[in-house]
């Protein structure tokens, strides 16, 4: 991993938490309504910002975590004889970054969630506590395989993608 004197780490960790954020702040209330639509259960317009908090302590952490768990795993594959800025080096990358960064996407979201549509509102705390005493700790990590089923393809197509778009790979491998 990388060191605190690493300024490409920094770089990415920073950039990212203060985009996550900020990303996070604004588009909150389109989320509470798109899980209010999913879950059947009705909008209460007082709850459009439930959940922003966890949300918010969770977003720095997942986003550098992906971020940096897909640059490092490139770096190393790249180390490797059988690896070398390819597809399928992004591809690997890529799956590292979603199976990382979804152990903490993932409880965000439960939390998150079941603020978003609760009747009255609860804290943070509060929602911690009850799916801790449901649950106990897989109850933080429910959907987290259906995540990654729906997660890791898209992030091995967007990297492969991007790393084309950017100059990072050549045409003549694919994942």
């Amino acid at each position: 991993m990388p060191n605190a004197d690493d300024a490409d780490f920094w770089n990415v960790a920073i950039a990212s938490s203060f985009s996550g954020l900020i990303s996070r702040a604004i588009t909150h209330p389109i989320d509470t309504v798109k899980v209010s639509v999913q879950s059947g259960k009705p909008l209460n317009v007082k709850n459009l910002y439930s959940g922003l908090f966890a949300s918010l302590v969770f977003t720095s952490p997942a986003l550098s975590s992906y971020l940096l768990t897909y640059e490092e795993t490139k770096k190393f594959l790249k180390t490797k004889k059988s690896f070398n800025d390819n597809s399928v080096t992004h591809c690997l990358s890529a799956v590292a970054a979603e199976i990382v960064s979804g152990l903490l996407w993932t409880p965000m979201d439960v939390i998150k969630q079941h603020m978003q549509v609760q009747a009255k509102s609860s804290s943070t705390m509060s929602v911690i506590k009850d799916v801790w005493q449901r649950n106990g700790l897989k109850g933080f990590f429910k959907g987290y395989g259906i995540s990654l089923i729906v997660y890791v393809p898209h992030s091995m197509i967007y990297f492969t993608v991007y790393e084309k778009a950017r100059g990072g790979t050549t045409l003549d491998d694919e994942c």
